[in-house]
């Protein structure tokens, strides 16, 4: 099948008929050795269906695309990817949830799969970046920085593309628009073995992300949500219709049954962080006193310590797997970090 395929044989290769219309239509406009120039200037590559690179799960979605363009690189591990996103108008917990759960996941070996829209997809990226791990990002315009979108990506598309890949079914110089939005998403879930709603409202396209995964035979997770929150409404709709509850990232690895190690736990605090974090370690001790639930407010004031510098060191902690958010701005200590306490009577 060449660029001067006719219809019929179009067809005959799987492309759906609005599309074979859509390259008919477009075919005499276009100059395939101008376009070549221009993908080799801007560093993409085109990614067709029968490449040996083309990812083996997308081949096998109902509806795949018949080719992709890309910037950056696919390696062997990510043929092991997972899908993290959610709304746009993303709370701080969910901004935070998502990125720590990322972090995490890629940590494990995952390679996290988002759409770099601004919110939860955002963060998602971030978390692994800020991980050892991979991230991929499937973007719904061309994939040149006139056109990418959204506009206030185009540092984090750049950080992407140096630890994965950045990929689009459009070509250069194109535009994205709400049906492009939706039509990306299979693409998010057909990548991953598995799809996490952090926060979504009930009009959602991390919703329909999630009826994709369903469609493709993927496991849909949600991350339970303030249940007076509009962001929220969604996630927990996906919940009740037996969506997988995660409340951290081991919750995920357990369900894919992949193989993951925990951080060894240490004896003291003085061994879990070094002097140069005194204030992780004034957090520590305040959560380790009862073992109880404490707000970040009372953290900041046992410490002594002004709340910007406390939620920084929280989201730090909770993505070494020190520290677990329970939501609504409480912490506690993960389990295995716990002392344990014998009651005075006992």
């Amino acid at each position: 099948m060449g660029f001067k395929s006719s219809g019929s044989q179009l067809r005959a290769a799987g492309i759906r008929n609005i599309e074979v219309d859509v390259i008919l239509q477009g075919r005499d406009k276009i100059n395939p050795e101008k376009e070549y120039s221009k993908l080799e200037k801007e560093k993409v590559r085109m990614i067709v269906f029968d490449d040996q690179e083309f990812p083996k799960l997308l081949k096998h979605i109902p509806d795949p695309p018949i080719l992709f363009y890309m910037k950056g690189e696919l390696k062997k591990e990510d043929d092991f990817c997972f899908g993290i996103v959610g709304t746009r108008l993303a709370t701080n917990y969910g901004k935070e949830t998502s990125q720590v759960i990322a972090f995490k996941l890629a940590n494990a070996g995952l390679t996290i799969v988002s759409g770099m829209a601004i919110g939860i997809d955002s963060f998602a990226h971030k978390g692994a970046l800020t991980s050892s791990g991979r991230t991929i990002a499937v973007v719904a315009s061309g994939l040149d920085e006139k056109s990418l979108f959204p506009q206030e990506n185009v540092g984090l598309s750049r950080k992407i593309i140096e630890r994965g890949a950045m990929i689009s079914e459009y070509p250069l110089g194109m535009k994205g628009d709400k049906e492009k939005f939706l039509f990306r998403n299979r693409i998010i879930s057909g990548l991953s073995k598995g799809v996490l709603i952090v926060e979504a409202p009930l009009r959602s396209g991390a919703l329909n992300t999630a009826r994709h995964a369903l469609d493709q035979n993927r496991e849909v997770f949600a991350v339970p949500g303030n249940i007076s929150s509009r962001m929220s409404f969604g996630a927990n709709l996906l919940l009740k219709q037996g969506a997988a509850l995660v409340t951290r990232a081991e919750d995920i690895l357990q369900e894919l049954n992949f193989k993951f190690t925990l951080p060894a736990v240490d004896e003291t605090s003085a061994k879990i962080f070094s002097s140069e974090n005194k204030v992780e370690e004034k957090i520590f001790d305040i959560l380790n006193g009862n073992g109880e639930a404490k707000h970040i407010d009372e953290i900041a004031r046992f410490s002594g310590t002004a709340v910007q510098k406390i939620n920084a060191s929280l989201t730090t902690m909770e993505m070494k797997g020190i520290i677990k958010n329970l939501g609504n701005g409480k912490y506690t200590l993960e389990e295995r970090y716990l002392v344990p306490i014998e009651d005075e009577e006992v």
